[in-house]
């Protein structure tokens, strides 16, 4: 998912600073380990053209999975071009688990 995620940022002409994943339990509204779907906590910080990080968000809009932005803060890029600006929030991306819980065959003995 950060693959994706990553993908979708340098797609847009913007410089990703930071992506990292979140451990569960670091925001309160997190689903648990055990509810469904499944959460995957994300912080970021992006750099680049305005029209570009619009243009982000709209393609983490358009993919199959949910996302949610739970904070964003925004401001004018000092010392960079007209119309830069530096992006810092935290997401949450939404997926079903697919067989991960499993439990793994074990060896009886005989």
């Amino acid at each position: 998912m950060l693959q994706e995620v990553w993908r979708l940022a340098e797609g847009n002409q913007l410089v990703a600073k930071s992506i990292r994943t979140l451990p569960p339990g670091t925001d309160k509204t997190t689903i648990t380990e055990s509810a469904e779907p499944h959460e995957q906590l994300i912080a970021m910080q992006l750099e680049g053209d305005f029209h570009g990080f619009y243009a982000f968000l709209q393609s983490l809009e358009n993919q199959p999975r949910i996302m949610r932005i739970k904070k964003m803060t925004m401001e004018k890029l000092r010392g960079g071009p007209e119309g830069h600006v530096q992006a810092k929030f935290d997401m949450s991306i939404f997926f079903e688990r697919s067989g991960e819980e499993e439990p793994c065959p074990t060896k009886s003995s005989t």
